[in-house]
């Protein structure tokens, strides 16, 4: 007669991925351990996984198991039998045509008389299937990537039709704001949406995909760059054959954003937002999304501000978590020092996975540092996390104090001379005394004789010039030919000008200028003016025209308002002023 014996494996059936080992044991020196799962279940489509099974003080022979809690259209496979022999077998699990995407983490195996601790399994989405919004999914991460709001997830599933098919970027107005901080790497788009709506509330294309409730969800957005190409690589589920289509992703340039070409794939720059293109609305999901119940997390991120010993004052904490239900959660935070409370009565709201957790000092606490605070949320207990309170309010001057990427800042404590270094960053002093309005981890190429990569631009402290025409008399419709726009070009545009007109007002103002001792520096480039515009709050302009090193054609150059933020493609290169404000010049350098 063969006996059963419960035994415990721990599964997640996601593209082969294997973890961990368990075992039980009946008391009587029996052991059942259950290893790595192989294989992958997926929604629809009928398939088996495998597990290895060990033992220990068990016969050889074919055992009837049963497996608890499976999900609906998954069975235990080989008619309900696992055969151990030399003290080892393999368990399978089959799933039916009939099987919808899960997560069940609370199975049990009995086998030969011992039930195992919980497991799970996992059935998942293809590319093609209908995801749980009612569209169809079009790309699949077994690993994972992150979305601001949600965290960790692994499918993107887009509308099953089109929210739109003649609406602009941008809502009139708008169309030439630039939205900071958009993204176009997969995980972007959400975030992209909503910093669109809270600039331009009435945007079209982003507003159509965030207000589409299809399959009553409301976490639609319009997909960003790469999301937008996912959907073009699952066009044919979704019934596309042709059409232009908008992403979320902005352009450097604020005129501009990225588009695709669904008959061909191919991907561009519009040059206005108010172009009328298709749009389609995608939303973001994990696998644990309506099912399971997998471990749920809190995470607690660094400290937002600062509190200063004697000074009432709060600062806040990004918190992040995994499985809670959106809503509003009483708190405790340990180990806080005296004097500090949990702001908001003692609560944390919790929507789309993140919240906030404030602090409050009274003027009753004094200076301290404590590494292990630990925040408590739905039963659920996060790692420690540090608090720190100063002794008196720390002002940093930031000086770059090397020139290799990346370059170290200095920081000086205007109250106590404490120094400190961190990473250069945008609004530090640079290396000539000026400011550091451009960084680019990447890096790009300084054009123009002795080349070379530059991965940060200094803008100077002061105008070298103010009412400067671009060109001299005599040369006012001269073509300088070559000049180019990007960043980088900037230098080589300067030395192209100075070439032919060695009077050239705007030009020589900045080559002539000698801050910090250094000979290199240049008139702007017409991008390289426009973050010197986006940086302006650290470089005290707040209005003003500038010039650009960039012609436009024989008789014009481009040049830039620091009030509106526009820039003019071309202004007569014998004009000083526009509008009746001069027209300035503000020299830089790379390095």
């Amino acid at each position: 007669m063969k006996n059963t014996k419960k035994i415990l494996g721990i599964i997640a059936i996601v593209a082969i991925i294997g973890i961990g080992f368990a075992a039980c044991n009946d008391g009587g020196g029996k052991t059942v351990t259950v290893g790595t799962q192989k294989g992958t279940l997926t929604v629809g489509k009928a398939g088996t996984v495998t597990y290895s099974v060990t033992t220990a003080n068990i016969a050889n022979g074919t055992y009837a198991v049963t497996v608890a809690n499976l999900p609906s259209g998954v069975t235990v496979g080989n008619s309900g039998n696992v055969t151990i022999s030399g003290n080892s077998g393999t368990l399978t699990l089959a799933a039916g045509t009939s099987a919808t995407a899960a997560t069940t983490s609370n199975l049990t195996l009995t086998l030969d008389g011992v039930t195992s601790e919980a497991f799970a399994v996992t059935v998942v989405f293809a590319i093609g299937d209908t995801g749980p919004g009612g569209g169809k999914i079009i790309y699949v991460s077994a690993s994972g990537f992150n979305v601001t709001g949600l965290g960790t997830c692994h499918y993107l599933e887009a509308a099953p039709d089109d929210q739109g098919y003649s609406l602009v970027w941008a809502s009139s107005g708008y169309f030439e704001t630039y939205i900071t901080g958009t993204g176009t790497v997969i995980g972007t788009g959400k975030a992209n949406t909503a910093a669109i709506l809270a600039v331009d509330k009435y945007a079209p294309a982003a507003k159509a995909c965030a207000d589409y409730r299809g399959g009553g969800k409301d976490d639609w957005f319009l997909p960003s760059k790469d999301e937008l190409n996912e959907m073009y690589k699952a066009r044919s589920h979704l019934g596309i054959s042709s059409g232009i289509f908008w992403s979320s992703s902005q352009y450097s340039f604020y005129l501009g954003a990225w588009y695709q070409y669904f008959n061909n794939g191919s991907q561009d720059v519009v040059g206005s937002k108010y172009a009328n293109l298709y749009v389609r609305a995608i939303r973001a999901f994990s696998l644990y999304d309506d099912s399971g119940t997998p471990t749920k997390t809190v995470t607690v991120g660094t400290q937002n501000g600062t509190l200063t010993a004697g000074t009432a004052g709060t600062f806040t904490y990004p918190v992040t978590t995994t499985l809670i239900a959106n809503g509003t959660y009483d708190v405790t935070v340990a180990n806080l020092p005296s004097g500090v409370t949990v702001g908001n009565s003692g609560n944390v709201t919790i929507s789309g996975n993140s919240g906030t957790l404030t602090l409050m000092a009274g003027t009753s606490a004094t200076a301290a540092t404590t590494s292990n605070l630990t925040l408590t949320l739905d039963g659920v207990t996060s790692a420690a996390f540090a608090i720190a309170i100063d002794a008196h309010v720390h002002s940093y001057v930031w000086t770059v104090t090397g020139t290799t990427y990346p370059a170290q800042s200095t920081g000086t404590c205007t109250g106590c001379g404490e120094t400190i270094t961190r990473n250069t960053e945008i609004g530090d002093v640079g290396p000539a005394g000026g400011i550091i309005f451009y960084v680019n981890a990447s890096g790009f190429t300084v054009t123009g004789t002795g080349s070379f990569t530059a991965y940060y631009l200094e803008a100077a402290s002061i105008n070298q010039g103010t009412s400067l025409a671009w060109a001299s008399s005599g040369y006012t419709e001269t073509n300088i030919a070559g000049t180019g726009e990007a960043i980088g070009t900037g230098k080589a545009n300067t030395a192209a000008i100075l070439a032919i007109d060695a009077n050239a007002p705007a030009a020589k103002a900045c080559a002539d200028y000698r801050g910090g001792g250094k000979s290199d520096w240049f008139l702007p480039s017409r991008y390289e003016l426009y973050e010197m515009y986006i940086a302006r709050s650290h470089l005290g302009i707040s209005s003003e025209y500038f010039w650009s090193s960039s012609q436009y054609d024989d008789s014009y150059a481009s040049h830039q308002n620091f009030g509106s933020g526009i820039q003019y493609y071309y202004y007569y290169k014998y004009g000083n002023y526009r509008n009746g404000t001069a027209i300035s010049v503000r020299a830089i350098r790379a390095f």
